[in-house]
């Protein structure tokens, strides 16, 4: 039960961080007139084969090697002592983050309504079938998958998870005439 009320916790959690993040625009690396916070520091990965970054735990280099090939463009960053690599993974923006030992704490990979797998799109649309999905997001916490979804037609937002199947309306904005 304990399991249960923590996924759901974790799920309310990402769902309010993602929404309130999904029109944003992406985050953008250091530069002299932006920069990062103190606790947040990018190293590029050019060649992971041959790169030395001691700041990154080498149980979550390993565990990023074995789980992720034929990937490009990874970024690391720490983010309270746990290591965020940002990369693209099959055409989306995927971010992964792993504690010291190698584990991966959350993933969430970013796409569009041709990401989606046949049955959640059909739920959706059968829900939603005068609009457009414009963006989506795959989360995975604690070996559970969650969708969250933006949809868009003349007069309206809309932000839906899914869950288990289930569609759940979380978010829902008129735009302005």
């Amino acid at each position: 039960m304990k399991k249960l009320h923590s996924f759901q916790f974790m799920m309310a959690f990402a769902t309010m961080l993602l929404a309130g993040q999904t029109y944003a625009q992406n985050f953008s690396p250091y530069n002299e007139e932006n920069p990062l916070p103190k606790y947040l520091r990018y190293w590029h990965l050019l060649n992971s084969e041959t790169a030395n970054y001691p700041e990154i735990s080498n149980m979550a280099l390993q565990a990023f090697k074995n789980d992720f090939s034929n990937v490009s463009e990874v970024h690391w960053s720490i983010v309270e002592n746990k290591y965020m690599a940002r990369f693209t993974y099959k055409n989306r923006i995927t971010r992964c983050l792993f504690d010291n030992k190698g584990q991966i704490v959350y993933l969430t990979s970013e796409g569009n309504e041709k990401s989606l797998p046949p049955d959640i799109r059909e739920s959706v649309k059968s829900i939603y079938y005068d609009h457009q999905i414009t963006f989506t997001t795959e989360l995975h916490i604690m070996n559970n998958t969650a969708w969250i979804i933006n949809l868009e037609n003349k007069t309206s937002l809309v932000t839906v998870k899914v869950v288990d199947g289930e569609v759940i309306e979380i978010g829902n904005f008129c735009k302005s005439k």
